[in-house]
């Protein structure tokens, strides 16, 4: 039989397991979970500014976004337009 400090080390780590994959069913059940990481994914690999919010208030008050309802917009389509295809072309996709 083994050591019981060897079965509760095993009990900690598989309960941890499961603790996590519980919370990533959690969090991918929702549409806020999903956002945040997603959100957490893009900045962690510098895809996106650690102050998201901030970022995005800083460039309405510049003039770059817009409020549209409840998301910002790039206010000037020729910027819109760049953005989209420069995108394409890193992928690969013609515009």
């Amino acid at each position: 039989m083994a050591h019981p400090a060897k079965r509760l080390g095993v009990a900690v780590v598989a309960g941890l397991g499961v603790g996590l994959a519980a919370a990533l069913v959690v969090l991918m059940s929702s549409a806020w979970g999903r956002f945040q990481l997603s959100r957490t994914w893009l900045t962690i690999t510098g895809r996106l500014p650690w102050k998201l919010m901030e970022f995005l208030e800083d460039s309405h008050r510049r003039g770059i976004l817009r409020l549209a309802g409840g998301s910002f917009e790039f206010r000037h389509v020729v910027l819109q337009e760049w953005l989209g295809s420069t995108r394409q072309a890193e992928v690969g996709q013609s515009p």
